[in-house]
């Protein structure tokens, strides 16, 4: 499975969630990992992500980028 770049899904997507959720939450989010499709989300906050965000983040990287029964793996990471 290829790498994905990184620009797209960082721009649309963070874009899209801090703006519906009204609140800067996504600094980035990045492909660290190719089987299975694994990405770094980082955050403005230490811990783990809330499992509605992790599931929107899934939900669009599956529309956006053809992921459809793959199973995908988000790990979230504090900004620096």
């Amino acid at each position: 499975m290829a790498d994905l770049p990184t620009a797209p899904c960082s721009l649309a997507d963070i874009w899209s969630l801090n703006n519906r959720l009204n609140l800067r939450l996504l600094d980035a989010l990045t492909q660290t990992g190719s089987a299975p499709p694994t990405f770094a989300a980082f955050t403005n906050r230490s811990g783990k992500l809330h499992f509605s965000v992790e599931r929107y983040l899934e939900n669009r990287i599956r529309e956006q980028f053809a992921f459809f029964g793959t199973p995908i793996v988000i790990k979230s990471r504090a900004s620096r």
